[in-house]
């Protein structure tokens, strides 16, 4: 318990000095569509968390355009106007229906004007999450709640109160859920560990308290550690000019995090690596585990890359929160392994080529390298061309033909979404796989690694399978 009061006060820390810019404070610019998606998810993601959803479509502004909550864009450019009302309704529509919003915001406009509206909304926000900050850190802080309001205001005081509310509600039952897992994972006494190119979403590494070894993004004048201070936005920036290469972790690394698994009190580790035909990220990781004397470890080749071999991991942890024994696990996961696939839609084999990693890919395609193709892995765990396509709207439609291949009848299955620099298309494939195949069990939505994004470039659109029962 005291872990998750220390975690508790630590978020209730992070929210102390969170501001919302005001009219004045916010550009003046005319904005294309992604600016302004862009300007909004920074203003809102510190206490919005989008890794499932984007804050922020291009179809949900043009839907709130069609719906009068906002003006319409001028020649296809947008001012403050525009990204103040966005910035509203993106906070307000966690607690209230976008019918509640407009009437909201036709009459404070009429009341006090739209500059003044939103200039209250901003500071009724900073208010209730000051008081929820002080709150999740122990301390009583119910001045507001004792201040006076017009009652014109009521609304806005009430909306603000209860999505900061929510904020701490939703915090705190995720903690109080970690904690029944990690109490549930002591039990067993196994760890999971994964490295970064599996791309288990943060939120899930969190959740199920999963362990992380890091690869490494070399450029030529520094060597990054990936996902901790190097992002895929910043690979991209320095696309195509600069093409960094990347490499396993260190021995050393690799030792520390199992010996920190120890001290924590686990006797097994679970390790969950991307393909040994593609890393060699396996083949070190299971030659420290046979290292270890003090604990049984067991080193899992997914013989897949990206959310392909975090599906295992994932799976894995269901599996042990539910008591699974340890020899049923890994038989189930080497099982599992067989039952789960990856699909990539790549912009450009230039990557893939340049890193070394195209293999089987290059002598299929041979001279029609132009078109799109569609990759995954074979069952050693190689690149190899499914199939492929002339133009991404085909490409991408034949993907989720293969995808119902291997869905078939089965019974229990799970998919992911895996993107890079592909946002606006993963959404919108996001949705299309929650329309064509509603009897999925769970779609995860997520980024893939700053060392995934090396050896595809941006553009690419991941679709994966797992199949869980037939």
């Amino acid at each position: 318990m005291e872990k998750m009061r220390q975690q508790l006060i630590e978020w209730g820390k992070e929210l102390e000095n969170y501001h919302l810019p005001q009219w004045d404070e916010l550009p003046d610019l005319e904005l294309y569509m992604d600016q302004v998606r862009t300007l909004v998810d920074r203003y809102l993601s510190p206490v919005i968390r989008g890794e499932k959803h984007p804050l922020l479509t291009s179809s949900m502004v043009n839907n709130y355009v069609k719906l009068g909550l906002v003006p319409a864009p001028i020649k296809k450019r947008y001012n403050k106007e525009h990204v103040a009302f966005l910035i509203a309704i993106t906070s307000l529509k966690q607690v209230l229906t976008i019918p509640e919003i407009k009437e909201g915001i036709l009459f404070q406009g009429k009341t006090v004007g739209i500059r003044e509206a939103y200039n209250l909304f901003c500071h009724e926000q900073e208010k209730a999450i000051k008081m929820v900050s002080q709150l999740a850190q122990g301390e009583v802080y119910p001045q507001i709640l004792e201040q006076e309001i017009p009652v014109e205001y009521i609304a806005v005081r009430s909306a603000t109160l209860s999505f900061a509310m929510k904020l701490l509600a939703e915090k705190t039952i995720s903690l109080e859920t970690e904690y029944l897992i990690e109490e549930k994972k002591m039990k067993n006494k196994v760890a999971i560990l994964v490295d970064s190119g599996t791309d288990v979403p943060q939120e899930l590494i969190e959740k199920y308290q999963m362990y992380v070894i890091p690869l490494k993004i070399i450029y030529k004048d520094r060597v990054y550690t990936d996902k901790v201070d190097i992002t895929p936005e910043e690979i991209y920036q320095r696309l195509p000019q600069e093409i960094p290469g990347t490499s396993l972790p260190d021995g050393e690394t690799i030792t520390k995090i199992f010996e920190q698994i120890k001290q924590d009190g686990y006797e097994k580790i679970l390790a969950v690596t991307i393909s040994s035909g593609l890393s060699g990220t396996y083949n070190i990781v299971r030659l420290i585990a046979q290292q270890q004397e003090e604990l049984e470890a067991y080193v899992l080749d997914t013989k897949n890359i990206g959310i392909g071999a975090g599906f295992s991991a994932i799976q894995a942890a269901k599996w042990l929160e539910e008591g699974m024994e340890w020899s049923l696990l890994i038989e189930r996961l080497n099982e599992l392994v067989k039952q789960t696939k990856v699909f990539f839609n790549v912009a450009t084999l230039e990557y893939l080529q340049k890193g070394g990693r195209i293999g089987l890919v290059a002598s299929i395609l041979g001279t029609a390298l132009k078109l799109n193709p569609i990759i995954s892995c074979n069952d050693e765990g190689i690149y190899y061309t499914v199939g492929k396509a002339r133009g991404r709207k085909k490409s991408l439609d034949r993907t989720v033909s293969y995808v119902k291949e291997r869905v078939g009848t089965a019974k229990v299955f799970n998919l992911a979404v895996a993107h890079g620099d592909a946002k606006e298309e993963a959404t919108e494939m996001m949705a299309r796989l929650k329309e064509e195949f509603p009897q999925a069990q769970q779609i995860y939505f997520g980024q893939i690694s700053p060392a995934l994004v090396v050896h595809t470039g941006p553009g690419l659109l991941g679709v994966g399978v797992q199949v869980l029962e037939k």
